[in-house]
């Protein structure tokens, strides 16, 4: 099971959380009425590297001594517990999070979930920027069902990745190279660079071998992107079972054309959040996407003024999908609703104007602020001080729309929202 089957009517999206001075963790958490497909930002972190996996595994130890027993704890573990406050959901055990496999100069860290669940945080040159993979629960470890295998290209490396639960296996068999796994079933390899070119957007036979090298599971390689070509940087499934055609499927994430992006509405901040300071100006941003369709993003009001870590087109997160407004369900005029779970995380939406809306104020327990609110798009904050994946105390917190004579057309509730999204 993934994130996306157990966030089934909402997403996840996030900022950068280097952990530095210029970045801070975020979530997001999405509901709409009809999904479109959306540029996912991964939780990230910091971690730094070590020595290379030594060749020739030992069997994986998933029914035995749990693995976080015996790994090395991660090196950068407050970076690792800011990813988990604000990034991953709110059962992971930090406490007990490992740095389980490592490559050259990158790492993999896992963060155990509820009773037999995990989350892999893969980090490359002391810096986590390729996402964060969970995975709820492991119910049946030989079948594979419960699996974790990524294939990602960043901008130095191209990595592969993950974790294979049957406690039989001792490699991962894909085609060029073979992998051991290490205690748990992780595993961790960088693609070497002579073999970018040849692997890039294609597909092989691989399997799941035992420690005397026989077949445990067989099935299709996917390698995705490589470095430098078009969709790198987007995770992809590495390994999946099956004796059928082995075919290379990818992702090519939509991207915002930034030269006919339009402002449509403003917030100063009165607290820091992201990769945003208190007093900082930021704004909605809606521009087509590279695929056809449509993004809409948060970033400075000023862009210009404040070039970003990597040149980020999105710093404050943002999602892409097909239509230009967001439409929204009859009986549903607020749509494209997403928060931040942390204190003084930004509110943000669309309101149908076939509702009449005018207005949109923002309620709690202390009172009501009125949103900035222009073109259908309204910005807001909550306020600070929020415990890890709670909304902040003051609450409950409702968005209610009004039309121009005042009157109250409807009401969206922000905790519903929350409680919605976060896995039970």
């Amino acid at each position: 099971m993934t994130l996306d089957d157990l966030y089934a009517l909402s997403e996840l999206r996030a900022g950068i959380p280097l952990p530095t001075d210029e970045t801070t963790a975020r979530i997001r958490r999405r509901v709409e009425h009809g999904r479109r497909p959306r540029r996912r930002r991964g939780a990230l972190v910091a971690v730094a590297a070590a020595a290379l996996v030594a060749a020739g595994g030992t069997i994986a130890a998933v029914e035995v001594t749990p693995w976080w027993q015996s790994g090395s704890p991660p090196v950068d573990p407050e970076a690792v517990a800011l990813v988990a406050r604000d990034n991953l959901p709110a059962d992971v055990r930090v406490s007990e999070a490992r740095t389980v496999a490592e490559s050259g100069d990158a790492a993999l860290v896992a963060v155990p979930l509820d009773q037999s669940g995990y989350c892999l945080i893969p980090t490359l040159d002391g810096n986590g920027s390729l996402g964060a993979q969970c995975e709820y629960q492991v119910a049946d470890p030989a079948s594979g069902d419960d699996d974790r295998t990524e294939s990602v290209a960043a901008r130095s490396a191209w990595l592969v990745y993950g974790r294979i639960t049957d406690p039989r296996a001792a490699s991962i068999d894909l085609g060029p190279l073979t992998v051991p796994l290490g205690t748990g079933g992780f595993f961790l390899a960088e693609v070497p660079k002579a073999d970018w070119t040849s692997l890039d957007g294609t597909a092989n036979p691989g399997r799941i071998l035992a420690s005397d090298g026989s077949t445990l599971r067989s099935g299709c390689v996917n390698w995705g992107s490589a470095p430098a070509a078009r969709g790198a940087g987007s995770d992809v499934l590495l390994f999946s079972n099956g004796s059928g055609p082995c075919r290379p499927q990818s992702f090519v994430p939509p991207e915002p054309e930034l030269a006919h992006a339009r402002k449509v509405v403003e917030l100063t901040l009165s607290a820091s959040v992201s990769v945003f300071a208190a007093g900082d100006t930021v704004a909605i941003w809606v521009a087509p996407s590279s695929t056809d369709g449509f993004c809409d993003y948060v970033s400075w009001a000023d862009p210009a003024s404040h070039p970003t870590p990597g040149g980020d087109a999105m710093p404050g997160g943002g999602a892409c999908g097909t239509t230009d407004p967001p439409r929204s369900s009859p009986g549903h005029p607020f749509t494209d609703v997403s928060m931040d779970v942390s204190g003084g995380g930004l509110v943000q939406g669309y309101v149908a104007p076939s509702s009449g809306i005018s207005r949109v104020v923002l309620t709690s327990a202390k009172g009501a602020t009125t949103l900035p609110f222009a073109g259908g798009w309204f910005l807001g904050q909550l306020p600070p001080g929020a415990a890890a994946g709670h909304l902040p105390e003051g609450g409950p917190f409702v968005l209610v729309g009004y039309d121009a004579a005042g009157r109250e057309v409807t009401r969206f509730d922000l905790d519903a929202m929350h409680d919605q999204a976060t896995p039970h």
